[in-house]
């Protein structure tokens, strides 16, 4: 699809290339890889150059194809809501631009016999289009998620990472040294994990993980790594002073809730107990 494009070096993003992962023994041998599609498939796109697709939204910038809850980018939407007019594709509702979902993240009744998912909208258009060969339908396995049993969704995020495999081979040769009891487990669990050790994602899902104290300006310019509350409490001081609040503001109480799984708050009160957010 045309406006479906890498955003860098196109030239790149559409090859076929070797992994160690496909096998003769399963399916046919080739498969469909994406850079945020799954460790190997990122694994074998960076050894082969191959960028991840993203679309320029209206203010310029990179986004995925889809939104954290499954649902196809608006440019996206649009387009495929004129490919179900064009070619008179029955639907089991009107679809609008935002009713685009990768499947299994809708609550939608998928017993109407006009109920088709994303992708299968996406296989007429194409077919429709003569640039579909064949269309068909397999079973594979796919993660589920072990807290709520939902299918879970590839999504490429920034993290920060530990360079852990800079020091890999110092670690293995430390664990060596360790007299562990039992010896199996030092050279059989703790020992195969450093053996594959990578690089460690420090930085989790917010609601999942703990959140890193890494404070930044709107405008990303200036980046802080707070290290307590009392620096903390020193840095909040110095916003207020800047933004020209009362100077009373800074001598008055003030408290913050930690760690909770949505934007940690910080409430300035006041002398005369007025709370400033």
């Amino acid at each position: 699809m045309p406006y479906l494009l890498p955003f860098r070096k196109v030239e790149n993003a559409f090859q076929i290339v070797t992994g160690d992962f496909v096998t003769t023994e399963d399916g046919t041998g080739v498969v469909h890889i994406s850079p945020t599609f799954g460790a190997d498939d990122f694994k074998v796109a960076m050894q082969n150059d191959i960028p991840a697709m993203a679309i320029e939204d209206e203010a310029g910038n990179l986004v995925p194809t889809v939104d954290r809850k499954g649902k196809f980018i608006s440019q996206i939407g649009e387009r495929l809501k004129e490919g179900v007019t064009k070619y008179s594709i029955k639907t089991h509702k009107p679809l609008g631009v935002d009713d685009f979902y990768v499947k299994n993240y809708t609550n939608e009744d998928e017993s109407n016999p006009d109920y088709k998912t994303t992708d299968v909208i996406i296989s007429i258009i194409l077919k429709e289009e003569n640039k579909a060969f064949k269309v068909e339908k397999f079973e594979h396995t796919y993660p589920h998620c072990w807290r709520t049993d939902k299918p879970i969704l590839y999504y490429p995020l920034d993290s920060w990472f530990i360079k852990t495999t800079a020091l890999k081979d110092r670690m293995v040769e430390l664990n060596k040294t360790i007299n562990w009891k039992p010896e199996s487990t030092g050279t059989g669990r703790f020992g195969n994990w450093l053996e594959n050790l990578v690089d460690w994602n420090l930085s989790r899902s917010r609601y999942w993980g703990t959140p890193l104290p890494i404070w930044r300006t709107r405008d990303g310019k200036e980046e802080i790594c707070i290290g307590s509350q009392a620096e903390l409490k020193k840095e909040v001081e110095k916003s207020v002073k800047a933004r020209l609040m009362q100077a009373s503001m800074v001598d008055g109480q003030w408290t913050m809730v930690l760690h909770r799984p949505y934007v940690d708050e910080i409430v300035l009160v006041s002398p005369n107990g007025d709370p400033h957010a």
